[in-house]
């Protein structure tokens, strides 16, 4: 059971977002597809793996999971794109009443993610996994890391671009 956040001599499966994390906490990342989590963790190909938080009990690995860290960290967004010249052709007042949609559906999704991921903890919970919650320097130096090796990759990736994307952001 981890007491920090440190995975040395772990090995984790991961999806290309998780990578730089699980290298900057000292483990080693393993790509694998999700279809290969369930039978990777019962065999102890993986000793973990890095996934969003709904959808753990859907695939079943609560059977091969004994803990989960309990810090949020990221946030997924989907989201519904249209074309500029498209979007332009549409009459003032129907743009006006799309953007009034997606503000409403922004406000919905967020509670209903949030009655989702509840749903989702209790199946944990009740399938005998375990949260592990960080003191609170831990949980910080955790969430920290997970953004800073995330943007060192970016930056390192995108020199042109990334600073100024970056600064976007903050």
């Amino acid at each position: 059971k981890l007491t920090k956040p440190d995975f040395s001599g772990m090995k984790i499966r991961v999806s290309p977002v998780y990578v730089e994390l699980v290298k900057a906490l000292g483990g080693t990342p393993i790509i694998l597809s999700p279809s290969e989590i369930h039978s990777a963790m019962e065999r102890g190909v993986v000793d973990g793996y890095g996934w969003s938080y709904g959808g753990i009990s859907d695939f079943g690995w609560q059977e091969v999971t004994k803990y989960a860290i309990d810090h949020a960290f990221y946030s997924a967004n989907t989201s519904i794109l249209i074309n500029g010249d498209a979007w332009k052709k549409l009459p003032a007042d129907i743009r006006a009443e799309l953007e009034s949609i997606g503000k409403d559906l922004e406000k919905w999704a967020d509670g209903f993610m949030d009655e989702a991921n509840a749903k989702d903890n209790a199946k944990l919970l009740a399938a005998g996994v375990e949260m592990i919650t960080f003191s609170d320097t831990d949980a910080k130096t955790f969430i920290e890391t997970a953004y800073s090796s995330a943007w060192a990759k970016f930056l390192e990736d995108h020199p042109d671009l990334g600073p100024k994307i970056k600064a976007l952001t903050e």
